[in-house]
């Protein structure tokens, strides 16, 4: 085996807090130029005269694995490894078989203090809602998008790297969850369609009307309140890059792992959005927008009723390219609650 990096476990190993990390070589670091977050110990060592180890045969410690995890992820000083660091953990935990317990908990093999595992979170901002217009709580629109420039969190999410986890069913096949602002114990409704298209992820969805929960969310996402989805993932596969004139490292996502999909109030990635209706982009006239919201479910008189009041903005706009959408945007965010005072007149 001798002192080469590697993730091979050898059984039998000592406890973590009785490996001295003063002794182990650099590349048993995941930070080796700083020597930080040690993973690896030496068996049958031989001690050089800097007191490093020169010989011996160096394995993968798993309790050193979940220590060095849990600090990368800031367990102790609240501050988070760099990316480097991060993946290359990962890919140790993941030859361990260990990747479906990212969010797991862990012990960090020194104190006995319990660190929650590494799960990411990515927003989207949204600028209208679908079938949420009328009560049944359905709306649609793009949890992900893929390719252009990098988000706020510098990644680009590559095309296809929701395929396999979406094959399987979402994290150990047992679906995609509908979530609450991520919070586990607070589910918001079901996802009905979840498919990858040539702009990204595509979803649609249907709160539960049934529940407090489900009602205010869906008030709360008529008032613009509640702004963007956010998924929950495990990143497995991915890398960098650094583009010419820029600083900036660049993380591609090509496979992650699914876990849940919540609609959040803080967006982050201005391309994504909830479709109001098919073919608002091409909605041009005050027609043009009716038939449009028709085609989304609207029945023909909310249809007119909500074209009725876009004709002022939609004739301001010109109606021309983004600018005309931005106004239809606009415009339909500031009349949901007249829409709903309208029914209620109108029962």
């Amino acid at each position: 085996m001798a002192l080469t990096h590697n993730s091979s476990v050898a059984g039998g190993e000592p406890k973590w807090s009785a490996v001295d990390k003063t002794r182990l070589p650099d590349n048993a670091f995941a930070d080796q130029k700083n020597r930080k977050y040690p993973h690896h110990w030496v068996k049958n060592g031989e001690v050089g005269d800097d007191g490093v180890y020169v010989s011996g045969d160096m394995y993968l410690h798993p309790g050193g694995l979940d220590a060095a995890w849990a600090a990368a992820n800031g367990a102790r000083s609240g501050q988070e490894a760099s990316p480097e660091v991060v993946a290359h953990l990962q890919k140790h935990r993941r030859a361990l078989g260990l990747d479906d317990k990212a969010d797991a908990d862990f012990d960090d093999g020194e104190t006995g203090e319990v660190f929650c595992g590494r799960r990411e979170n990515k927003a989207f901002p949204f600028e209208l809602k679908a079938d949420g217009l009328d009560e049944t709580g359905t709306f649609s629109g793009y949890a992900s998008m893929f390719g252009g420039k990098p988000d706020t969190y510098g990644d680009i999410v590559d095309a296809g790297a929701f395929a396999e986890t979406l094959a399987k069913g979402g994290r150990n096949g047992t679906g995609v969850a509908m979530l609450w602002q991520h919070r586990s114990d607070e589910p918001l409704g079901v996802w009905d369609e979840i498919v990858e298209d040539k702009k990204g992820l595509k979803v649609s969805g249907r709160l539960a009307m049934a529940t407090q929960r489900g009602r205010e969310a869906h008030e709360l996402m008529k008032m613009g309140a509640i702004r963007g989805l956010s998924i929950g993932y495990d990143a497995l596969d991915f890398y960098y890059e650094t583009p010419k004139g820029n600083d900036q490292k660049i993380r591609h996502l090509k496979k992650v792992e699914l876990w849940e999909i919540s609609p959040v109030t803080f967006p982050a990635l201005t391309r994504a959005q909830i479709a109001v209706v098919k073919g608002l982009r091409e909605a041009r006239t005050e027609r043009e927008l009716e038939r449009a919201l028709r085609e989304a479910g609207l029945s023909r008189q909310d249809a007119l009723y909500l074209a009725g009041l876009c004709r002022t903005s939609l004739r301001e706009s010109g109606a021309e390219g983004a600018r005309g959408l931005e106004a239809v945007a606009a415009a339909l965010r500031g009349v949901n609650l007249s829409l709903d005072v309208y029914r209620r007149l109108h029962a």
